[in-house]
């Protein structure tokens, strides 16, 4: 069983997102939902593939959009890093399409810090 460790990024990111674009969240959310199913039946996190998973090329950073939200919304990232050494899953940040590269920027230290401190522990 994969547990499941928010960074404090992704917490004040969903607070947001749950005040001002609950149904984007509400679709992120189901498709983590559907993620995290899927490892812990035991699927490794490289080989999970679907229309809501992308691959970010970073340590294994992954992003789901926010597929089966209702029309016209805008497109939207949740960024997780599932660490196969530990089998946890750490939902990091949330973003909109236009701060991608930024966004982006920020979940790879975040990963490289997370990777760093398991190596140290």
């Amino acid at each position: 069983m994969w547990l499941v460790q928010p960074s404090d990024v992704f917490a004040r990111h969903q607070r947001q997102f749950d005040k001002r674009h609950r149904e984007v969240l509400v679709a992120l959310l189901a498709n983590v939902q559907a993620y995290h199913e899927a490892l812990d039946a035991r699927v490794a996190p490289m080989n999970l593939k679907g229309g809501f998973i992308h691959p970010e090329g970073h340590r294994g950073l992954v992003a789901v959009d926010n597929t089966g939200a209702p029309a016209r919304q805008r497109a939207a990232r949740l960024y997780m890093f599932p660490d196969g050494r530990t089998r946890v899953l750490h939902p990091l940040a949330i973003g909109f399409k236009d701060s991608q590269e930024s966004d982006l920027k920020r979940c790879r230290r975040l990963v490289d810090s997370i990777v760093k401190g398991a190596n140290n522990g």
